[in-house]
């Protein structure tokens, strides 16, 4: 069957695409929307053996599909060297590394010394790559010096995991400032990043990185900064935001920032992430937004936040808040008995803020997840009259 080539590559972009595809390559802020878990990876890589699988069927589809093989590139274990000269290949008379759209680096501890590849050497054989992740299992130092990333949009920086419980970063070659320089070089290589992930865990005692050096993130939009520690945000506070509109912080983001003077003046839009174990206490509700007095937009996750007291702060300009519904396990909280358990209490908690003094200009409510058992709660139909009554919109997602 003839069909024209147009049709053939729409097919195969279908065959490659798995349902968390989009988020790999979001530039754009979406509540509530995260990385692809494990699971979701697994069915990504499906998705490339299925678009392998095609490119051995003839020597046309081999050459329709090869833009695709090569949009998401991983480096990991062994892989360098084969990777570089894979993105070195010409197919049709272009290099395989100009379709690469986004690149995970990961592990690269055991190469082959006589053919020694750097991040930087990988980088310069993708020059449209929107899309950067740098993985929390890889503590060699790296280096992006030189490397025009004027087309990076996006840079997710996970650093650094122990490989074990008693590793404290003493090892031969590994980076002591944690990658830190690393960061630095491609924030200042890319003045065009629209998000920026900052997330750092870590066991033991912290060691202090290198001084912290002023950065101008002219065109940054999202700011995601979750569990990092003193010296990241250090480094991070003396940086310039002109045009920052999102900030998706946690709890720890919240007590660094509780003794500083940083305050966050064009951010729009706030997330509180989760946070794992017990609730934080006091509420973190009226700390960030007192650092964002010009904040419209209010989501977070109703089980991982301690409602505040309703004369804790009035929040002036808040219009719309979206709550997500996902459960935090840690807490246990039961639901059998939905009169009086501590589930009810804590949500009822969170109305009484939503139809209090806090929000005057509060327009709109968004409930996010799996909202069935309270929707069908009287409590939740005196919630939404007595948000209809003061003109407030309230809908499900």
């Amino acid at each position: 069957m003839w069909l024209p080539p147009e049709i053939w590559i729409h097919i195969f972009l279908l065959a490659a695409s798995a349902a968390y595809t989009p988020q790999l390559y979001e530039i754009d802020y979406i509540p509530f929307h995260n990385p692809p878990r494990e699971q979701e990876r697994v069915m990504l890589n499906l998705a490339d053996q299925a678009m392998l699988a095609l490119s051995l069927v003839s020597r046309e589809w081999h050459r329709w599909t090869m833009q695709f093989l090569f949009q998401t590139v991983r480096l990991s274990w062994y892989g360098s060297r084969r990777l570089h000269e894979g993105l070195q290949r010409s197919v049709n008379g272009a290099h395989c590394g100009q379709w690469t759209k986004r690149l995970e680096l990961s592990v690269i501890e055991h190469e082959d010394s006589s053919y020694l590849v750097k991040p930087a050497d990988i980088l310069l054989c993708c020059p449209n790559i929107e899309v950067l992740v740098k993985y929390e299992d890889d503590l060699l130092p790296h280096s992006a010096e030189g490397v025009d990333l004027a087309r990076l949009r996006r840079f997710d920086w996970y650093y650094a995991r122990y490989r074990d419980g008693d590793h404290q970063f003493a090892t031969e070659d590994d980076d002591p400032s944690r990658g830190q320089d690393f960061l630095r070089e491609v924030v200042r290589n890319a003045p065009n990043l629209q998000y920026l992930s900052l997330v750092k865990r870590f066991r033991g005692n912290p060691r202090l990185g290198p001084p912290p050096s002023s950065l101008l993130l002219p065109a940054l939009v999202t700011l995601h900064v979750q569990l990092i520690s003193l010296d990241v945000w250090t480094e991070i506070e003396t940086w310039s935001f002109p045009r920052l509109k999102v900030l998706r912080v946690d709890a720890a983001f919240i007590s660094l920032t509780g003794s500083s003077d940083r305050m966050w003046p064009t951010v729009e839009v706030v997330e509180l992430l989760q946070d794992q174990g017990s609730i934080p206490s006091p509420s973190k509700i009226p700390c960030i937004l007192a650092t964002c007095p010009n904040a419209i937009e209010l989501n977070y996750y109703i089980e991982y936040v301690q409602p505040p007291r309703v004369d804790d702060m009035v929040a002036a300009l808040v219009q719309v808040v979206r709550l997500h519904f996902a459960t935090n396990y840690d807490l246990r909280l039961p639901i059998e008995d939905p009169e009086e358990d501590e589930l009810w209490n804590h949500i009822s908690a969170h109305f009484d803020m939503l139809t209090g003094p806090m929000f005057p200009a509060l327009n709109r409510v968004v409930l996010c997840g799996p909202w069935n058992f309270v929707v069908e709660n009287e409590r939740y139909g005196l919630f939404k009259k007595t948000l209809v009554g003061r003109s407030c919109r309230l809908d499900l997602e």
